[in-house]
């Protein structure tokens, strides 16, 4: 079940301007988010741990980023849906944060400190469809929720606890309406 945004809105002469200077446009995050990663294809990213290193390329974390995508479509998590995840850095977190976005689901990315209550709090507020943590983190189960344990003792790769198994990749970002909430953010 989404949650029931209450959001904002913006002054009409404000948003008028924000469109006339290109700092609005009908594109989706997930579509920015696709374009650039395509168009940047070749570029290295590393994650630099001294417990989970990676190196590869946008192109590898993109595509699976996009089999992520695949598997919640799969599992019925798309536009209006939240996906949350309490990840520390790592090549993981970038799968689920970008997927989610291509998915085209509202972000909910947790501090990865926050503890029990912090946590239960959030989800409480929002009622996730999906919840990637830590294997091993104190996670109330819920009914209804999906939870994904990635195991952060191994060394550090495409998966996310499981998914996207072998999931298709999707071909395009998922269509959204681009006023919808994208990413939800809370902080001390």
């Amino acid at each position: 079940m989404a949650p029931t945004w209450q959001l904002r809105s913006t002054a009409a002469d404000l948003a008028q301007r924000y469109r006339a200077e290109g700092l609005w446009t009908d594109e989706t995050l997930g579509q920015l988010l696709d374009g650039h990663l395509r168009a940047q294809a070749a570029l290295d990213v590393r994650v630099w741990s001294a417990t989970r290193p990676w190196s590869g390329t946008i192109a590898d974390v993109h595509g699976a980023a996009r089999r992520f995508a695949g598997w919640l479509a799969d599992n019925g998590v798309g536009a209006g849906d939240v996906v949350a995840f309490q990840l520390p850095n790592c090549v993981e977190a970038a799968v689920v944060f970008w997927g989610s976005a291509l998915a085209g689901a509202a972000l909910v990315p947790i501090v990865h400190f926050y503890g029990p209550k912090e946590v239960g709090f959030i989800l409480d507020q929002l009622t996730p469809a999906v919840l990637v943590h830590s294997a091993g983190a104190p996670i109330e189960p819920a009914t209804g929720r999906i939870d994904l344990a990635v195991d952060l003792t191994g060394p550090a790769g495409l998966a996310v606890g499981g998914a996207p198994g072998d999931a298709a990749p999707i071909d395009a970002p998922a269509d959204v309406d681009p006023d919808a909430p994208a990413l939800v953010a809370f902080t001390s």
